[in-house]
């Protein structure tokens, strides 16, 4: 890529140093998949909920059980497609003029795969769930924010017979301004990860932790929105967090079910001097996400972080149209939907279920079009999995995102939201979700190789495009030179981008220190990564014209790509190294259609083997300012045919790390390398 003032340029596609053999005539391209249009939307509306209440501030209580029906207590085991309701105001340390509850709730002893609803009683029963189990004799737990309806009660629906137990961990009550309570929702923040210190919990182990100068935290601060996950758990047990120095309640918030079982629920706890508790029956590893907290008597009075209930309503449910793919993210809008305003939401509280989960992995819901934060909210144990989460997580003014790691169908239901500003989008859209039997309408992209006949072609739409094996992960190293902290985050981007494109796995294989040249543009020789000989297979590199020429002048970018094969066989691509000269991109934002987010995406566009294409793509030979800052339809189409969506791979291939065809180099390969800016 060319910088030139005040446009840059990509140049034409080059070929180098290419070695080829005859391929054999009886190799014939692909047929072209039929074409279909991308639904532009995977969210759902309904009727718009009652009147909202008033904003509320947050008072946490010490959790007391108000319900479970294993002792009668509040009620008794209720059957199949049973409805039952709870009184929770003026009881329980909740007053009667509170206008929605925090539970935790918890469904154990269960006769059969179904779901449980909780909503207001007096209302309708909506169309949303709150805890999904799977099976016969799961239990299983989820965090519910519920408005508090007739006669200070709420009500829970059964779809199948199961025992259900509700404890409050705190309530809210109306203010039009309040110096206590009010949340202060941040970008989630990783607090704590035993797999990192090396700090595993024990049996009946118990440990407390402090918070005080984390995301604003104050040793006043009532109490903490955190994300808690158990990993690798010991054995079947239970997990509680409560306020620090204060008896452990009989509630839990985590229930484990087998040995190694990853499982994560939202607690909303009270702090005692920015302390929290955790206690562990029968041990694993602990990861702690910090998503907000509520503001103590140190705080100015402001209008700003009070809660408005709704009546839970629907936002998202995919099940209607394609399936999110791994590494893909689906946007929420928020604003103007189930009867919400146009602006004055700071964050929302949602419920978010995965269902049909393509396979073991975690699921991430952050303000949308941001930075993807290094957290998880929801963790797949298995494919076919349906599992939920409460969710309070700040919004964007393009509303909510969800990335999935390893793909599954989502549902998002809102019961509230909280008053303030959105946070400002900085991002191009996600890439759309894949429709993975067809890549859409659009011609406007070229191959950078493919097989014609008995011939290989550059820069052709037609024939069997040259690709990366797609039943193999592809391993990435990046050399960020001096700046880590400015690039680390946007190269993830890039290749979360990248991936949902082409259905091809990237896996982050950590840094290096290699900086590609025209001599060598990679560690590795293409005849030893095809043998599996290789320790990665991409490389990033940001670097500059003193200290390499392989991005002299104006030269903002480079991709080199090598492929292989045997003689009379198609090629593979096999390795590739990128580098993007940080100068020329410094002086623009990095997501400008001339900043660094564009000129990576584009070189990798090359490396999984796109050539250029028109003005109008990002693929284009001249990247303007005004230009596109991610891929356009005409990229999309050209990444779903040379990536994996025309293929299909079994589990055990998908997960492979590396290629591994050869014990040795046979003396009949065919080399090449292809040099694009």
């Amino acid at each position: 890529m060319f910088a030139e003032s005040p446009q840059r340029r990509w140049s034409t596609s080059r070929l180098v140093a290419l070695v080829i053999a005859a391929v054999a005539a009886s190799l014939s391209a692909a047929p072209a998949s039929a074409a279909v249009h991308r639904p532009t939307s995977s969210v759902v509306a309904y009727a718009a909920p009652s009147p909202d209440p008033p904003g509320g501030i947050y008072a946490a209580i010490p959790p007391r059980r108000v319900l479970d029906t294993r002792v009668g207590h509040g009620a008794t085991t209720p059957g199949r497609d049973s409805i039952l309701s709870v009184r929770v105001a003026g009881t329980a340390g909740v007053p009667g003029g509170a206008t929605a509850v925090v539970v935790n709730l918890t469904v154990t002893n269960t006769t059969d795969a179904g779901f449980v609803s909780v909503w207001p009683t007096g209302r309708p029963r909506p169309l949303v769930s709150s805890l999904n189990p799977q099976r016969s004799d799961q239990t299983i737990a989820n965090l519910v924010t519920v408005p508090i309806g007739k006669g200070g009660r709420i009500s829970l629906y059964t779809q199948r017979r199961a025992d259900l137990i509700v404890d409050i961990q705190g309530y809210y009550t109306p203010a039009e301004v309040g110096r206590v309570g009010r949340l202060k929702s941040i970008a989630p923040t990783r607090v704590l990860d035993t797999r990192v210190t090396g700090s595993r919990f024990g049996i009946r182990a118990e440990r407390t932790f402090n918070l005080v100068g984390v995301g604003g935290i104050t040793r006043k601060s009532r109490a903490a929105v955190l994300n808690v996950t158990v990993d690798d758990a010991f054995e079947k047990g239970f997990w509680s967090v409560y306020p620090a120095k204060t008896r452990r309640p009989e509630a839990s918030n985590l229930n484990i079910e087998f040995t190694g079982q990853t499982i994560a629920n939202q607690v909303v706890v009270g702090l005692t001097n920015g302390r929290f508790s955790v206690y562990s029956q029968r041990g694993g590893e602990l990861i702690v996400d910090l998503v907000g907290s509520y503001t103590g008597t140190d705080a100015p009075p402001s209008a700003e972080g009070r809660f408005v209930s709704v009546n839970p309503t629907r936002l998202l449910d995919t099940r209607g149209g394609y399936k999110p793919l791994a590494s893909t993210t689906t946007e929420v809008p928020i604003h103007n939907r189930a009867g919400l305003g146009a602006n004055g939401i700071a964050a929302v509280a949602l419920n978010v279920t995965v269902t049909e989960s393509t396979d073991a992995g975690y699921f991430t819901v952050w303000h949308s079009r941001t930075y993807r934060p290094f957290t998880s909210n929801i963790n797949a144990a298995s494919p076919d999995e349906t599992i939920a989460n409460h969710v309070v997580t700040p919004i964007s003014g393009a509303g909510v995102g969800v990335f999935t790691q390893r793909g599954g169908h989502l549902i998002a239901d809102i019961s509230g939201y909280f008053t303030g500003q959105a946070i400002a989008a900085n991002l191009p859209p996600p890439v759309p979700v894949q429709n993975t039997s067809a890549p859409g309408s659009a011609t406007d992209f070229a191959y950078s190789l493919a097989l014609n006949g008995n011939r290989l072609e550059g820069g052709t739409r037609s024939g069997d495009p040259i690709r990366w094996d797609p039943c193999r992960s592809i391993r990435y190293v990046v050399n960020y030179g001096n700046e880590r902290g400015r690039y680390k985050q946007l190269v993830r981007e890039a290749f979360d981008r990248l991936s949902a494109a082409t259905g091809l796995r990237f896996v982050d294989r950590g840094e290096s220190s290699f900086i590609p040249t025209s001599a060598s543009p990679h560690p590795f020789s293409p005849e030893d990564a095809y043998a599996g000989r290789s320790e990665f297979d991409v490389l990033v590199a940001f670097a500059d014209s003193k200290q390499t020429d392989s991005v002299p002048g104006s030269v903002a970018g480079v991709a080199n790509v090598a492929w292989v094969g045997p003689a009379g066989v198609k090629p593979d691509y096999v390795i590739a190294s990128v580098v993007v000269d940080h100068q020329d991109v410094s002086d623009s934002p990095l997501w400008s259609s001339v900043g660094a987010g564009p000129v990576l995406l584009h070189e990798l566009g090359h490396v999984v083997g796109l050539a250029h294409s028109s003005a109008k793509q990002l693929m284009s030979p001249v990247a303007r300012p005004g230009g596109p800052p991610s891929f356009r339809r005409g990229d999309l189409a050209g990444l779903w045919h040379v990536g994996a969506f025309p293929v299909r791979c079994g589990p055990a291939e998908t997960l492979a790390a590396s290629p591994n065809r050869l014990s040795g180099t046979a003396p009949d390969l065919v080399v090449g390398w292809e040099t694009q800016y």
